[in-house]
């Protein structure tokens, strides 16, 4: 009898395994960009998939900070809602893209080797553009509002 209630435990687990695995591959399908919104970034910014993939990954990654940095810029919070059409993580992208193209100073190359093999050169100023949000919110969020008052 205690093999058969093994079994039985075991199957039980299995199913619920894969039960648990086809809901969360549901919810990571649902989450994940259209086709045409993805050949619409891509064309835009003239980057392939795997470095829009790059980009969202690290705007998943980096997510809270890049929250809290929109909170603090109105600017940005304005430039991110123009892109409304598209997702959140889009409209992220292609507003930091924007601020990108609009500095005059981007990195050129980095000496580290770890973050050249981890950021393509291509998403560099892009990658540049959220960091710098992201610094500017944390000493905003520092030293308060008015240091940056012009």
């Amino acid at each position: 009898m205690s093999f058969w209630r093994s079994i039985k435990k075991i199957a039980s687990v299995l199913v619920l395994v894969m039960l648990l695995n086809t809901a969360f591959a549901a919810i990571t399908v649902s989450a994940l960009p259209t086709h045409n919104e993805l050949q619409q970034i891509q064309d835009e910014l003239n980057l392939t998939e795997s470095e829009i993939q790059e980009l969202l990954l690290f705007i998943q990654e980096n997510s809270t900070s890049i929250e809290e940095a929109i909170e603090a810029d109105d600017n940005l919070r304005a430039k991110i809602d123009q892109y409304n059409e598209y997702s959140r993580e889009f409209a992220m992208i292609l507003a930091f893209a924007d601020i990108a193209s609009s500095q005059t100073s981007t990195i050129s190359h980095l000496s580290d080797s770890n973050i050249q093999s981890e950021i393509s050169p291509a998403v560099w100023p892009i990658v540049w553009a959220v960091v710098s949000a992201i610094i500017k919110a944390a000493v905003k969020k520092k030293m308060g509002k008015k240091s940056f008052s012009k």
